[in-house]
């Protein structure tokens, strides 16, 4: 089943172009990641996914509901945590927490202290006395125990410690075994890496890939950077089908991605005069730079 479907979304302001004609679909259970710089269109598509602002063009369906007629039934069957977190200072995080289970009638309030204890909550505080990591773990708290069957959530590890971003990515984990499909918008291309099944990456209002993490970092891939005397003259002998987003750094220093068998670039490069080289396996941010680079990239 298809849970979010957005088709040629559009979201413009004056003549600004914050969402530019994007595409994306996440199927139950995916664990799909939205990556992307400051400014890039991220927190545009879920507002507009979750009915806070009306898009220009295009069309949103979540769980098969039009984002806009029917934004009170998605509401019901979705957990959202923003970016950043503004509460009402004199509320406690308990009276936060019940607010927001007295509109779903079908959890128990057992949810409330069970999620207050992994996260280290006090519920009799006020939310004018937390600090703001704080007041994220409880809008982490409130996404979650309404059992939602899709969470989004946009930058949720903004302002957590280490410790505390553990906990959630093992909560995270476990409801999507249990079938919990996520949406989730981050800076940390690591958690992403680890974590996501899925991926979409956005650059100025665009999106510019979609794939499966397998799909961009393929098994035993390389990331390999040459120092050479001539980057040009180097490209002509690095040939092989098994290279990929070649970028030349400066006049003596370029970067690739390979993904075939090491011992024939080993046996190119023998023949390619270098002073330095340098092999790491592949990671998401390797591949996200690539995306974003001002250089040049050899087709």
């Amino acid at each position: 089943m298809r849970i979010i479907e957005l088709k040629n979304l559009t979201k413009k302001y004056s003549n600004k172009i914050a969402v530019d004609n994007i595409n994306i679909s996440v199927e139950e259970g995916e664990f799909y990641g939205f990556i992307g710089p400051n400014a890039a269109g991220k927190s545009t598509t879920i507002n507009s996914m979750l009915n806070f602002i009306f898009p220009t063009a295009g069309s949103i369906k979540i769980f098969g509901f039009d984002s806009i007629k029917d934004t009170k039934k998605i509401k019901e069957l979705v957990g959202y945590v923003p970016s950043e977190v503004f509460y009402d200072d004199n509320m406690t995080v308990r009276g936060v927490l019940k607010f927001t289970l007295s509109y779903f009638k079908h959890i128990n309030e057992n949810e409330i202290e069970k999620y207050a204890k992994i996260f280290n909550v006090d519920l009799n505080k006020k939310m004018g006395e937390l600090s703001l990591g704080t007041k994220k773990k409880v809008a982490v708290i409130q996404a979650i125990i309404t059992k939602p069957k899709l969470l989004i959530l946009d930058e949720p590890t903004n302002g957590l410690d280490p410790i505390v971003q553990n906990k959630l990515f093992e909560i995270l984990t476990e409801l999507n075994k249990e079938g919990v499909t996520i949406f989730m918008s981050s800076h940390a291309l690591d958690e992403v890496q680890k974590y996501c099944t899925k991926v979409a990456v956005i650059r100025e209002g665009k999106i510019i890939k979609e794939a499966s993490i397998s799909e961009l970092l393929p098994h035993n891939s390389k990331a390999i950077t040459i120092k050479c005397l001539n980057s040009l003259e180097t490209i002509k002998l690095l040939t092989s089908k098994s290279i990929s987003n070649m970028q030349i750094i400066d006049d003596s220093n370029l970067s690739f991605i390979y993904a075939g068998d090491i011992n024939m670039l080993l046996k190119t490069i023998n023949e390619i005069e270098i002073t330095d080289i340098n092999i790491t396996n592949i990671n998401l941010e390797d591949i996200f730079e690539s995306f974003y680079t001002d250089n040049e990239e050899v087709k």
